[in-house]
């Protein structure tokens, strides 16, 4: 178990059409030395760490709101390493100038967690920080989002 006085060393950044995935091994913690961060020499290999993006519901009409659409997709991500590491996931919307977001919300473990930290898709695009996943394990977050066309 991490402390409250370490932060993750990033080891792994992959983008994906406009989403971002770091992670480090459990054991590549760094401490905190006036704002910079050192790597402890326990670990310095990346995690093994894959993210599949799925689209999950197409583009369908909201009804009642005959402009409007509604969307949803999944990121999975999947530990492949044999110890546990942490990850930060991002995901960016990428709207289209002739359309206008109306809502937006994320939920891991099945619809049992919500994203910390208020995620948008434009001006908050954090979906989890700092989230441990033991080796194996995979978790899915589903981003649900609604939109209509000027």
């Amino acid at each position: 178990m991490r402390s409250t006085h370490t932060k993750v060393f990033t080891a792994l950044a992959v983008t994906l059409l406009g989403v971002l995935l770091t992670g480090a091994p459990a054991g590549a913690v760094g401490t905190d030395t006036g704002g910079s961060r050192v790597a402890s020499p326990a670990r310095d290999e990346p995690c093994d760490l894959s993210l599949v993006r799925k689209e999950t519901q197409k583009p369908t009409p909201v009804p009642g709101f005959p402009k409007q659409r509604e969307r949803k997709h999944t990121l999975s991500v999947t530990n492949n390493g044999p110890e546990e590491c942490f990850y930060t996931l991002g995901d960016t919307l990428q709207i289209p100038p002739s359309i206008t977001l109306v809502s937006s919300g994320v939920v891991g473990d099945g619809g049992r967690v919500e994203s910390p930290g208020g995620w948008n898709g434009t001006t908050q695009t954090t979906i989890a920080q700092d989230e441990a996943i033991d080796p194996g394990a995979t978790h899915v977050w589903t981003v649900t989002y609604r939109y209509k066309f000027k």
